[in-house]
């Protein structure tokens, strides 16, 4: 933890790879601590030191494996290895986290059509759960740094087809989902931030929060 603290990754991993048993490790809190310093470090060694310590099966991974899952994804996106990327986060169980890194590796991937039905399925999703439940408004959270992205993307495109599609989803993004003032990398790693650190656990505040996205470049485009 200290060590983490210091930045100081190469010697979280020297020290796990020193381990006697680190396959007790894999099973303790401190085998995320191991995969986070590794995405810090992001070389491609650390690449395929992940590929080793999280095998990508025919299955679907355990929700327990989830975080490191998103973890090692979200290092191959920054080494453009979509195909990698996409394929360990499709065998994740689904949740808001999976959620915003399948839908920022769409994005970047430039598979554009692919991004919106993704996003579509998850406002849908979202609505028909506020249409049942009576207690509470359950909304997506997606980071900020994807939705612009995603925006300028389409926006280039020029396509008529997809941005009429967009502006569909935009229509009801505001009351089943909100956008958060975070980066992908921050929401990958606010779980080490609250067990890995002397800082106070991220809060979702007025401040963190931007409720409409400035979208005004594609409606005007409709």
């Amino acid at each position: 933890t200290l060590l983490y603290r210091l930045e100081s990754y190469e010697e979280i991993v020297r020290d796990f790879e020193m381990s006697h048993d680190n396959t007790i490790i894999r099973e303790h809190l401190g085998f995320l601590l191991v995969v986070a310093a590794l995405c810090k470090i992001g070389n491609q060694g650390a690449l395929s030191k992940l590929s080793e310590l999280i095998s990508s099966s025919q299955g679907s991974f355990p929700m327990k494996q989830t975080r490191s899952v998103c973890m090692y994804a979200w290092l191959a996106m920054k080494f453009e290895n979509y195909g990698l990327a996409y394929d360990l986060i499709n065998k994740c169980q689904h949740t808001a986290l999976t959620d915003n890194v399948q839908l920022s590796i769409l994005t970047d991937a430039g598979r554009l059509n692919d991004a919106l039905l993704h996003l579509r399925m998850i406002l849908n999703g979202r609505a028909r759960y506020n249409n049942l439940s009576k207690k509470k408004i359950n909304t997506f959270r997606i980071n900020f740094e994807t939705m612009k992205k995603l925006t300028d993307k389409v926006k280039n495109e020029g396509n008529e087809n997809l941005t009429k599609d967009f502006v569909l989803l935009c229509q009801a993004f505001d009351s089943q989902a909100e956008v958060v003032d975070e980066s992908l990398e921050e929401m990958v790693f606010t779980v080490t931030k609250m067990n890995f650190s002397r800082s106070a656990t991220y809060k979702t505040s007025p401040k963190n929060k931007k409720n409409k996205i400035n979208l005004h470049g594609i409606r005007d485009m409709a």
